[in-house]
């Protein structure tokens, strides 16, 4: 979702000058980092994990990649070592089974990247995901804001439960349209224990999933189309992460924010060429679908 380009500008410092004349300005072009994209999940999907170094931020040129890193994740507690080999443009892949995978639930995985002999380490664990009941639609009226749209055009809403219990829940809820998924950082849809904050703990029967979260990043779909939905769970540090990474990507206007570095969980070991950032992440998934007639 997050592109490799826009996550290598948020984590920069830089400076905006504004003034009657024109000013010839130098800026400080920062040093390059080492960009890690490491979002994986419990399926058996192919499981990728993408690395680019960051160009300076006015810069057009097209990032470069390391090619000759060792990428591995290793389940903590079994010892079980997952290698991810070099496929091209910065990624590297694993192909999971039913037998071998990352299924082991509230278990800690640690990545580990070995570059120009250094080694780069980052930690997780797996977190439940949601129960999903259903999608519903219905019909959208005409608006005055659309009076002149022709033909019918549908809302899908999701019937999703959060589980209770001793800890909260953090969602990222990806929406898909004909298996292409919204990923334009308005559509970014997070949640917590299906609401905008947690909900106290307890034990009981589940809660349901609240608005806005349900309405699917606001979405419409024509006759035929079909809407999908991924539930992936993610820890409560990679919440804030993509949180603090949506609001540095949509800063901007009268009321704009000074620009910050976002949080990684990579450790960047000592006497690195690069520091590293990014975020490394493993899913539960929970999905389900429906066609419009």
């Amino acid at each position: 979702f997050l592109t490799m380009k826009r996550l290598a500008y948020i984590v920069m410092i830089w400076l905006g000058f504004a003034c009657e004349d024109p000013l010839q300005v130098k800026l400080d072009e920062g040093s390059t980092l080492l960009v890690v994209d490491a979002f994986l999940n419990n399926t058996t999907a192919t499981q990728t994990i993408r690395l680019k170094y960051s160009s300076p931020y006015f810069s057009n040129q097209p990032n470069s990649m390391p090619a000759d890193a060792k990428v591995k994740i290793i389940h903590v507690r079994s010892g079980q070592v997952y290698d991810f080999k070099y496929q091209s443009n910065g990624a590297y892949e694993f192909e999971p089974t039913e037998l071998v995978g990352f299924n082991a639930m509230n278990d800690v995985y640690t990545l580990q990247i070995e570059l120009a002999g250094k080694v780069y380490l980052a930690e997780t664990s797996l977190s439940r995901s949601a129960g999903i009941d259903s999608i519903g639609f219905s019909k959208i009226p005409p608006s005055f804001s659309q009076p002149t749209v022709n033909g019918v055009r549908y809302a899908c809403r999701l019937w999703a439960k959060d589980s209770t219990g001793k800890t909260n829940d953090y969602y990222w809820i990806k929406t898909l349209r004909n298996d292409t998924l919204f990923q334009d950082v308005s559509d970014l849809n997070l949640s917590i224990d299906g609401t905008n904050g947690e909900v106290p703990l307890s034990e009981g029967p589940p809660n349901a999933f609240t608005p806005p979260s349900v309405f699917l990043a606001f979405k419409s779909y024509l006759p035929k189309d079909r809407c999908r939905v991924e539930i992936h769970s993610i820890s409560k540090n990679c919440y804030l992460f993509l949180l603090q990474a949506r609001n540095q990507i949509s800063n901007g206007g009268l009321f704009a924010q000074t620009p910050e570095n976002v949080r990684t969980n990579l450790v960047t070991p000592k006497g690195a060429v690069y520091k590293a950032v990014g975020w490394f992440n493993i899913a539960a998934i929970s999905t389900a679908s429906i066609q419009i007639p």
